[in-house]
Order: structure tokens, then sequence, then C-alpha cells
């Protein structure tokens, strides 16, 4: 005698199951289709037979199995999955990346304001510090909950410690651009990028470079002489020498950060986003440490709005890199090109509001000539682009 509890009283039960009556077994569930298959007899020797770890377990499976064959209905009253974002509606998913761009020329635009008042104080090569030190202590802990292999894979790591290197560079004018200039002329300089992109691109990618985006190189470029004014052309210059220094390393800038875009296409999509930013965090944090301590004099920061400026540089900076990455998935190139340059309104904003800097007209009519000849590379682009998509 087996007792009721024991895996062999089950066995022998379902083994008496199987010489029931056919037809007692068809009043029993129902004849739901009369034309059904003949039943599977269950075989106590099968190996899925020994694997079950319990009673439960083997009543689950045989009349979970019968009930599928017999009720159509009966998957039909599985609980639905639960629904991700790419079952949204797509201008639910539009809107939502127009957002998110928004909100990384907000992000940028603030962080460019901390460098400035931050500045004040500490150098710029030790703000750069900091901040990629925080950067990197924050995307550290998502790389880990992603997986991701930060170190990369052998063959790539000479390539991205370079990616690494020109990132520090690009930073650095930026930076350095933030700190001579006012925020609405640096912002506007370093809004040229898309157009250095697109001529990088089209040399060392051998990507097709249009009429229309000549067209709107020499307008950006007309727009960026409206903004320095130089003296071959306007005369007599207002502007002083530093901020002549300034308009350069913006524009190098520019030109720097359009390579590392270029470089990050050329890899593809054979190297992770965090391994990406982890080699942009640890080189540019070791040769901006190296160069504080050449270049400059380091100095600690007090305990008042000097930390909380930094902590905003990189707070700011994580989360506008975050946002604009994030858009660009979810929206097309040129309505987030759009909105991202919404970091130049604000840039000009905060130096009338925070510096007393008004802008000329010929400054505003150069960032005008930026904003729209950069934005009609992103329309152009994804014109061309729809008959491939």
């Amino acid at each position: 005698m087996f007792s009721p509890f024991s895996t062999a009283f089950w066995r022998n039960s379902l083994n008496s199951y199987q010489n029931l009556d056919s037809s007692r077994r068809e009043s029993q569930l129902g004849s739901i289709h009369e034309d059904a298959e003949e039943h599977v007899l269950f075989d106590k020797d099968s190996e899925s037979f020994r694997n079950f770890a319990s009673p439960k377990d083997i009543i689950s499976h045989t009349w979970g199995e019968r009930l599928a064959e017999r009720l159509p209905l009966w998957q039909n009253l599985q609980p639905a999955a639960p629904k991700s974002l790419a079952c949204c509606p797509p201008c639910f998913k539009s809107g939502l990346g127009l957002i998110l761009t928004t909100c990384s020329g907000i992000m940028f635009a603030i962080a460019s304001l901390f460098v400035k008042l931050s500045n004040t104080t500490i150098p710029a090569f030790e703000i750069i510090f900091f901040r990629l030190i925080i950067q990197t202590m924050l995307v550290l802990p998502a790389a880990v909950w992603a997986r991701a292999d930060l170190l990369g894979e052998k063959k790539h790591r000479p390539f991205l410690v370079l990616f690494g290197t020109v990132n520090f560079a690009s930073i650095s004018c930026i930076y350095g651009s933030f700190t001579r200039l006012p925020l609405g002329d640096a912002t506007v300089c370093i809004s040229t990028t898309p157009i250095f992109t697109a001529l990088l691109a089209y040399v060392f990618l051998k990507e097709s470079w249009h009429i229309f985006d000549a067209a709107a190189t020499f307008i950006c470029l007309g727009g960026v002489v409206l903004i320095t004014r130089p003296t071959f052309l306007f005369g007599s210059s207002n502007s002083e020498t530093s901020h002549l220094i300034g308009y350069a390393v913006a524009l190098s800038g520019a030109v720097v950060q359009s390579l590392t875009f270029v470089m990050v296409r050329r890899v593809g999509g054979s190297v992770s986003f965090y391994t990406n930013v982890f080699y942009f965090g640890w080189c540019s944090a070791l040769l901006s440490g190296i160069t504080m301590f050449m270049f400059q004099k380091p100095v600690i920061p007090d305990c008042g709005e000097a930390r909380w400026f930094l902590i905003g540089v990189a707070l700011c900076g994580v989360l506008g890199s975050f946002c604009l990455n994030r858009g660009l998935q979810l929206e097309k190139a040129a309505p987030a090109a759009l909105m991202r340059n919404v970091d130049i309104l604000l840039a000009f904003l905060f130096d009338y509001a925070f510096f007393g800097q008004q802008p000329s007209l010929l400054t505003l009519l150069g960032g005008l000539l930026v904003v729209l000849s950069t934005a009609g590379v992103a329309l152009a682009k994804w014109w061309r682009s729809r008959d491939t998509l």
C-alpha cells in the first residue's frame, strides 16, 4: 500500500486512469471536439515523467496538457504579457523623443552655466577632472546592471583609448571656450558640429555630401563670421584678444567633437554605449589630472557654492547625454536636432540674466544662420533617407 502523498501512489493512479473506458472520459471532460484525435497515453517510464519533482507537477502537467488540447480557449484565458514602449502609439513615442531632446538642450545649457560660474575660483582642467570622475561613478552602476563589457574586446581597446583621448581634447576646448567667451557666442560656435560632422563623414567614411550640404556649410561659416567679426573684414574689432582665442578654441572643439562622432559611427554597434562612456570617462579624467598639475594650479573647492557648481556640471552633463541618446532612439534626427538647439536660446538668456551681457544684432543674426544651416542639414538628411526606410 502506497502512501497518498508518495510519488509512487500517483504513478499507479495515473496508470489506472489510462485504462478507463474512452467513452467515460469523453463524458467527463465534455465532447468539445467531436473529431478529436485519439488520446496520447502517459508513459511512466518516459524521461519527462521521471523528471517530475512532485505529485503537484504531475497533476498540473497532465491536466494542463489535456485541457489545452480539448479547450482551445484555454490559452486565451492566460494573462496577457505587459505592453512595452514598442506597443505605444507612434505619436506618444515621437512626443517623448522631442521632450527628451529638449531636456538634453536644457541640461547642457545649465551645465555650461555652472562651468562659467565655477571658473571664477576653479581652473578649467580641474572642472573637467571632477566632472569626469563623477560621471564615471554614476555610469558604472548602470553599466554593471546592463552587464556591459567595460574593457571591450581586445582588438577594440587601442581604438577606445584613442577615442577617450580625442574626447578629452573636445571637452577641453568646449569648457575652455565657456571660460573665455559669453555663453551665447560659445554655444553657437560649438553648435556648428553637425556641419563638420557631415564633412568629416564624407572624407573618412565615404558618405554622401550633397550640394545642399555644401551650401549649408558656407551659410554656417557666414554665421560664425558675423559672431566673431574678424578685423580683416570689420576693421577695428571690439573683441579682446582672449575672445579671439576663445572663438578659435570653440570652433576647434566643434571640429574635434565631430571627429568623435565619426569615430563612433566608424566602429558601429560592435562597441557598447557604456564602454564608450567608460573610456571617455577614465581617459579624460587621467589626462585632465595630468594637465591640471602641469599647466594650472589646482585648488581645493570651498564648502560653499563652488562644490555645488561642480556637482551640477557633472549631473547636468550626464543627464543631458542620457536624454539626447534616448531621445534620438525615439525621434527622427531632424526634429530632434531642431529641439536640441534650445540650448542656444538659453545660453543667450543666461548671459543677460546672470552676467548682464546683451548680444549685438550681428551676434543674433549669426546665431540664426548657424541654427538654420545645422537644422537644414538634419532635415535634408532625413528627407534623403526616407526612401531607404
